[in-house]
């Protein structure tokens, strides 16, 4: 069952217009494709990054890119709910929502069925 099944309701189509404002800009479009394959395009032997997230250290040093330029840029992702962020530690942890983002991307498409 989505949970953007009502698309047509003033809230629904906000949350939808935030999560493509948020995936418009390119580092943050690639920030989502690569915490869809996080051991594809991150490394630790520390932790494991599949389970537990990338850190934003790693996404920062990935962009090359500053640590409150990055911050925003997760911010902004977390807040179109596209990603979530957990404190291990000292430590925020990334992972892609992946039931949000594709409930989200499978309503849109029924809507132009």
């Amino acid at each position: 069952m989505s949970i953007l099944k009502n698309l047509g309701s003033t809230y629904q189509t906000e949350l939808c217009l935030k999560a493509f404002k948020a995936l418009a800009n390119p580092d943050r479009f690639n920030i989502a494709l690569w915490l869809l394959e996080p051991k594809k395009n991150f490394f630790s032997e520390k932790i494991d990054i599949e389970k537990e997230g990338v850190t934003i250290n790693m996404i920062m040093q990935k962009l090359d890119l500053s640590q409150s330029v990055t911050s925003q840029h997760i911010q902004q992702l977390q807040e179109a709910g596209i990603i979530t962020c957990e404190r291990k530690a000292q430590f925020r942890m990334c992972k892609l929502n992946k039931t949000y983002t594709r409930q989200m991307f499978e309503s849109i498409a029924d809507m132009f069925q």
